[in-house]
């Protein structure tokens, strides 16, 4: 695999401009030793030997969880019904007092 090129300086400056960061010299030493250090490990997992694992497209035995819909019959109402108690409505809809 090839070699990962580090960040330099005037990068970490660059994306610290981008992302409105304000950091000091010894701050951005820091972030820049962490994050080339953080590159270095990409790097080594990228030279690991994974013929041998299968691929996945789930790690876990996920499986749907949801019911099927359904319309339950016996739950039904009629629109007399639904409007039995309204206090106002208008061609099958309720009439309600402004929110906003």
């Amino acid at each position: 695999m090839t070699k990962t090129k580090h960040l330099t300086k005037s990068d970490l400056i660059h994306l610290m401009e981008l992302s409105k960061l304000q950091l000091n010299d010894s701050e951005l030493l820091v972030i820049e030793k962490q994050l080339n250090e953080t590159l270095d490990y990409f790097e080594n997992l990228g030279d690991l030997d994974t013929s041998a694992i299968s691929e996945a497209t789930y790690t876990t035995s996920a499986t749907n969880v949801f019911r099927d819909d359904s319309i339950d019959e016996s739950r039904l109402l009629d629109q007399s019904t639904v409007f039995k108690n309204a206090k106002k409505k208008k061609n099958n809809f309720f009439i309600v007092s402004r929110i906003i």
